[in-house]
């Protein structure tokens, strides 16, 4: 993708796209979120959960 067509990306509002520093870290970003709001919600419920599931097991793993 050009660097026009990424910066344009990453101003355009209410869209869904990979982060611009992050991306290979699986984040995603979202400008003005209204429309995309309960998708953008559903991926921060779902990260939330991975989140909470990685660190009981971490702590499993110690006792």
């Amino acid at each position: 993708m050009s660097p026009g067509a990424q910066r344009a990306r990453r101003t355009s509002r209410d869209v869904v796209f990979p982060h611009p520093v992050y991306a290979a870290h699986h984040w995603v970003a979202v400008v003005e979120p209204e429309a995309t709001w309960p998708l953008a919600r559903e991926l921060l419920d779902v990260a939330h959960d991975f989140a909470v599931r990685k660190h009981g097991n971490a702590v499993r793993r110690r006792t």
